[in-house]
């Protein structure tokens, strides 16, 4: 493998992976390459040393975007809440849904159309009820009244039929977020 197929196949690896810090990761890398090809390896020689690109990204964490991630936190914090119950420590959980904090958030949110509208929420707002129901000893707030009714409905209506609502909604809103042509639904 050439140094430009390892760092091209690295780069789309970690991208897939929402890896946060992926430029320094690049950087890392491409630096490896210029010290042992100064040393006289060849490019293959290097790669083959280095391992899979594919295997490399998987060792970086992803940012909190993943759903597993978001999963993670939520047990996490639901854990850590009832340790820390006798110590007197209250850890509240937010699921705010849509946030307008960059500009890639509200163009994600603008490409959703009515329902991006619907469900999210001013971060100012949210940041006081969550403070309010943090101090008020609360373990889990999701943002806006329509937010936790779909939470809700999400409890009882089969997986199956969600998983294909939410494919139909993101699969369009990411056509028109990225200006591509969507097919009909």
């Amino acid at each position: 493998m050439t140094k430009h197929e390892f760092m091209t196949l690295l780069t789309e690896e970690l991208k897939k992976r929402s890896v946060p810090d992926a430029a320094d990761v690049i950087d890392e890398y491409q630096q490896h390459f210029a010290f042992k090809l100064a040393d006289g390896y060849s490019e293959e020689e290097i790669a083959a040393k280095l391992g899979d690109p594919v295997q490399l990204a998987a060792q970086f964490e992803p940012s909190g975007d993943a759903p597993e991630t978001k999963r993670f936190l939520l047990d996490f914090a639901t854990s850590l809440r009832q340790e820390l119950r006798e110590e007197h420590v209250n850890v509240l959980v937010l699921c705010p849904a849509g946030m307008v904090t960059t500009q890639e958030n509200i163009d994600a949110i603008r490409a959703q159309g009515f329902w991006g509208d619907v469900t999210t929420n001013p971060l100012e707002v949210a940041a006081r009820k969550t403070i309010d129901r943090a101090l008020a000893g609360r373990a889990f707030y999701i943002p806006g009244t329509l937010n936790r009714v779909l939470s809700a409905l999400g409890k009882v209506i089969p997986r199956t039929w969600i998983a294909s609502i939410v494919y139909r909604r993101w699969k369009y809103a990411q056509c028109k977020w990225l200006n591509r042509t969507c097919p009909s639904n």
